[in-house]
């Protein structure tokens, strides 16, 4: 049941909101379970406190499962604040092949190296080396073999190389580095989504 579980968790600076859902087979979502505690360590998306923070969502989380009667899994959380930047990254990596004249199959492997090299490339650049990588999404991917160009649509691609264009989300400041341990200092496995559409709760 783990795989079609999640949950979502939004740290704001009044609030800290858990919920869990379940994914039926139409990618809709059923809410299991939700939870609201008031916020405490966070000022204006900034962590200063990680230890009271971590409380608040250690108690949010333990609150929605009571709701649901289930374990949070698969968490989903969003970090936003001024101090959030993105750009777009390149990314090119060659793929492997049995015979120089053959193509390689392209993995799911590949496609995160390619991703990778695409986050890697942002921190080249000048002002950004000291840039925390935060999260990398993939905007397109095209496979390349002679003159053959695919777009990635088929899990059976293959090619000399794989080009990304992905969308990376970083920060220079501390406190986004501090926001995307928190669930993990609170002692649960977690998923950093980056920065998303959704505002954190205020």
């Amino acid at each position: 049941m783990k795989n079609n579980m999640i949950t979502a968790l939004d740290i704001g600076s009044s609030f800290v909101r858990v919920l869990i859902a379940k994914t039926a087979k139409d990618n809709s979502l059923e809410v299991l379970g939700s939870s609201e505690v008031p916020s405490s360590g966070i000022e204006k998306g900034i962590v200063k406190d990680i230890e009271a923070v971590s409380e608040c969502v250690k108690k949010a989380l333990q609150e929605a499962e009571k709701a649901s009667g289930l374990k949070a899994v698969n968490i989903f959380t969003n970090i936003t604040g001024e101090h959030i930047r993105s750009n777009v990254g390149d990314g090119r990596i060659s793929i492997p092949s049995e015979s120089p004249k053959e193509p390689g199959e392209i993995s799911q492997d590949h496609v995160d190296q390619v991703i990778n090299d695409a986050k890697n490339g942002i921190k080249i650049l000048k002002g950004y080396e000291r840039a925390t990588i935060l999260h990398g999404i993939p905007l397109q991917l095209l496979s390349y073999h002679a003159a053959l160009v695919k777009a990635l649509d088929s899990q059976q691609l293959a090619g000399a190389g794989l080009d990304a264009g992905a969308g990376i989300a970083y920060t220079l400041s501390a406190g986004a580095v501090l926001g995307s341990s928190m669930v993990e200092h609170s002692a649960v496995n977690r998923r950093v989504a980056g920065s998303s559409p959704a505002r954190g709760a205020r």
